[in-house]
């Protein structure tokens, strides 16, 4: 009996729409089948993303693909490739770099991780063929400034740069010297260590490296043990220019502190991350903190909003209800019901809800006077919005 036959085009659409979770071992099985079938399957596994560990696994990909039975594709196209673990360039390192680069073609981002240095190295190569990357994200080391914001420049696409736990040398006998970033960056995230908030301080705020930025996003715990964060707080103010800045506060279980060092960050009088002079948009990614803190932030920010020239529409992110433990008593509803029948006043619901707060993750929790009001309520005479509820919507960040 002959074998049916299955067409390459239907082959192609079944492999695409093959589960998520299960995508990876379906189609390495896949391959298993027919020949015709091992051909397809390759595009489709390298289409989402490709993941290096080390050198040496770069180049064990590459003896995959050059062997003479191998049945993987000799061009790679993928949405995001990422190399980490990557010691500094040698000969073998460039020469395994430049193989990889004339194989693989990305359409979205590039991740590089380093265990020490050599960054600068890495990207001077990398730029020799993928300089079109729109979306860059380093990681680890501690590096020259100076090559650093060199190698930057030669991406004239990138417009969105990610630093995780990403370190810059002080400047020696100089220090006075700035650095900017490129005019076609206008991301910038960083996240994990706060330590090069030190170096943006010194060398980049003052002389606003930061003018092409339109928007910032921070992902830290916020506490003072750490190097660099008391630096990050003064730089607020320096930020001028930046449209939308998104925090993202981590939990910290070790440190007791952490609660009063964000107390001393986001509930003063102050209101340091809404006031960067020109700010359109302050998200404060709260999820992960106490419901007690995130209250106390909002109620803060409502006493104070009035008497400032704060323009910008701030949104809270606050616990999810099933995230009971960050709840008091593990109560959300009675916690929320506290909050609305502590800071109640006889104001008219006629209030400016243009510069309302929007405080999200508490749908399902609200008392029916608020969800009436389609998520409108007042805390201390000024107005709130509580998303998803029907009424307007935040800022989507």
């Amino acid at each position: 009996m002959p074998t049916p036959h299955v067409p390459t085009e239907i082959v192609d659409e079944i492999l695409k729409n093959v589960y998520a979770k299960n995508k990876k071992p379906t189609l390495l099985s896949s391959r298993m089948v027919c020949h015709s079938w091992s051909q397809t399957s390759p595009k489709s596994l390298f289409d989402e993303g490709v993941v290096f560990k080390s050198w040496d696994d770069v180049r064990t990909f590459l003896g995959l693909l050059s062997a003479p039975t191998s049945t993987f594709s000799p061009e790679v196209n993928t949405k995001h490739l990422a190399l980490t673990n990557l010691t500094a360039l040698d000969n073998k390192a460039t020469a395994a770099l430049e193989s990889l680069m004339s194989i693989i073609t990305m359409k979205e981002s590039l991740s590089i991780h380093v265990s020490k240095s050599g960054i600068a190295d890495i990207l001077a190569q990398v730029s020799q063929g993928w300089a079109h990357i729109g979306r860059l994200t380093l990681s680890g080391g501690n590096h020259p400034p100076a090559t650093f914001f060199n190698q930057l420049v030669s991406f004239p696409q990138l417009h969105h740069l990610t630093l995780q736990d990403f370190q810059l040398q002080g400047v020696q006998n100089a220090p006075t010297v700035q650095f900017r970033f490129p005019d076609v960056i206008t991301k910038l995230s960083l996240r994990g260590s706060s330590k090069l908030w030190t170096f943006f301080r010194a060398h980049v705020i003052p002389g606003r490296g930061f003018a092409k930025i339109s928007e910032l996003t921070i992902e830290t715990r916020f506490t003072f043990r750490d190097e660099g964060m008391n630096d990050m707080v003064q730089c607020f103010r320096g930020l001028e220019g930046i449209h939308t800045l998104n925090i993202h506060a981590l939990p910290n279980p070790g440190n007791r502190d952490l609660i009063r060092d964000m107390k001393n960050t986001f509930q003063t009088r102050h209101l340091r991350s809404a006031a960067i002079p020109g700010l359109r948009r302050l998200y404060l990614g709260f999820s992960e903190m106490p419901a007690h803190f995130v209250f106390g932030c909002i109620i803060m920010h409502t006493i104070y909003l009035p008497s400032t020239q704060i323009g910008a529409i701030i949104e809270f992110e606050v616990p999810r209800i099933s995230a009971l433990g960050l709840w008091d008593d593990q109560d959300p509803q009675a916690q929320i019901r506290q909050l609305l029948l502590e800071t109640q006043t006889d104001t008219p619901m006629a209030a400016d809800f243009g510069r309302a707060l929007r405080i999200r993750g508490c749908e399902g929790a609200l008392p029916p006077s608020v969800v009436e009001a389609s998520g409108r309520a007042m805390v201390c005479d000024y107005p709130v919005i509580f998303m998803g509820l029907g009424g307007e919507e935040g800022i989507s960040m």
